[in-house]
């Protein structure tokens, strides 16, 4: 008796089908595994924004902080008015970590101010010598006055020392002016930046020299405020700072 096998080119369909079904299994689910995509969301804008600026319970572009005696508020204090150190109103628009002017110098924020038509003060910060900057409401940049001190004995010689200093190093022939309101005080300009030096208060450390920008004050409250300055008092020993935005005494 013969057996008749089929060849596998005659194998049915259903046949094969099941065969493979066999060898590999049954074919697994495919899920879809694409990501759905995140819901947007709005950007919160507030205070730890670096262009606004919040006053009260208010935000402002920083560029157009309105003219306010009230707190205005930003980590660091670099780039925008900080007062949460609670030791001074801090601002540096460029340095990341600045800090505040541990020294008195005489400076009156307030005072200048008013003899330069710059009533938004901006803040202080330290870097070589003591920086206190202002908003200038013409161009919408800050201006800055810096003190320091130095350790020549007159204010006469502190100014022709730096005349002198640059005459050598610029070749420029740089005049050294008494400041005719204010006895004993010298200033000089040289390309742009102008100083001064004062003595005052016999109870000051060393000489004082304060300097300028030439778009930061107009000469007449320039004067004004180099005379205040020179008329200050120096701070009794281990005297507290008397406030967050710099006092002559």
């Amino acid at each position: 008796m013969r057996v008749r096998v089929a060849s596998p080119g005659r194998l049915g369909p259903g046949i094969l089908a099941a065969g493979l079904a066999t060898m590999f299994g049954c074919p697994a689910e495919v899920k879809d595994t694409t990501p759905a995509p995140a819901p947007k969301t709005v950007p919160v804008v507030d205070e730890s924004d670096p262009r606004v600026v919040k006053v009260g319970d208010d935000l402002y572009a920083a560029d157009a902080v309105p003219q306010t005696t009230e707190e205005v508020v930003k980590g660091k204090g670099s780039g925008k008015p900080d007062e949460s150190n609670g030791f001074c109103r801090l601002y540096a628009p460029k340095l990341p970590e600045p800090h505040c002017c541990l020294t008195e110098s005489g400076f009156d924020a307030d005072a200048a101010a008013k003899s330069c038509g710059k009533p938004l003060y901006l803040g202080e910060s330290f870097q070589r010598s003591c920086g206190y900057y202002f908003h200038d409401g013409a161009s919408g940049e800050p201006v800055w006055f810096r003190t320091s001190f130095v350790d020549d004995a007159s204010p006469k010689e502190a100014a022709e020392a730096e005349a002198n200093r640059l005459k050598l190093r610029f070749s420029a022939d740089v005049e050294v002016k008494q400041m005719a309101n204010t006895p004993g005080a010298y200033t000089l300009e040289y390309s742009g930046i102008s100083y001064a030096w004062m003595a005052g208060d016999p109870a000051w450390p060393n000489v004082r020299r304060l300097a300028w920008n030439e778009s930061t004050c107009t000469p007449e409250g320039l004067e004004a405020v180099v005379s205040q300055m020179a008329t200050a008092k120096a701070p009794p020993k281990g005297a507290k700072r008397q406030g967050l935005v710099p006092k002559a005494r």
